[in-house]
């Protein structure tokens, strides 16, 4: 079932002309529009910081920093799936 589906894939692609690609990956994409990130950035430890409170901090802000990434790679993906709708719309009105 999987081979006929590439294949079926695969012809649709040469009869149209145009290039056809499928992003994988996450998304930001909600009903409601575009969402901001959801990452929480940790604050900075008050007074004397002894090393368990840097070492705290800094696992704390690896998390953050891992959030902002993976929130900036399915920006990316979104970004493609854009343009993938793009280029069909210009494929469809050029033929």
């Amino acid at each position: 079932m999987k081979r006929r589906i590439i294949l079926a894939a695969l012809a649709l692609t040469l009869a149209s002309g145009s290039a056809w690609a499928i992003v994988i990956g996450g998304s930001n994409f909600s009903v409601m529009g575009y969402p901001d990130h959801r990452c929480y950035k940790p604050s900075r430890p008050y007074g004397p910081i002894d090393q368990w409170a840097a070492d705290r901090y800094n696992s704390y802000m690896r998390i953050y920093r891992d959030c902002v990434i993976d929130y900036l790679d399915n920006a990316e993906n979104d970004i493609k799936r854009i343009k993938e709708k793009m280029q069909g719309a210009v494929d469809e009105a050029s033929s």
